[in-house]
């Protein structure tokens, strides 16, 4: 079976985001949006969903 992986980037003159999502993973998760409660959600989303996810974004506003 092939992986199921994938790695997305944006980046605009105002915004940086870079995600990296293991849909069979165990859970992992290291999130850093700047807005705690959206880092909160995504991290029980990862958790309880089993997979892996790394998201970092910054932009104008932090």
């Amino acid at each position: 079976m092939a992986e199921r992986k994938a790695v997305v980037t944006r980046e605009t003159a105002e915004t940086n985001v870079r995600v990296e999502l293991n849909v069979d993973g165990s859970g992992q998760f290291k999130i850093t949006t700047g807005i705690r409660m959206f880092d909160h959600l995504l991290a029980q989303l990862a958790q309880h969903g089993v997979f892996d996810i790394k998201l970092s974004a910054s932009g104008a506003d932090q």
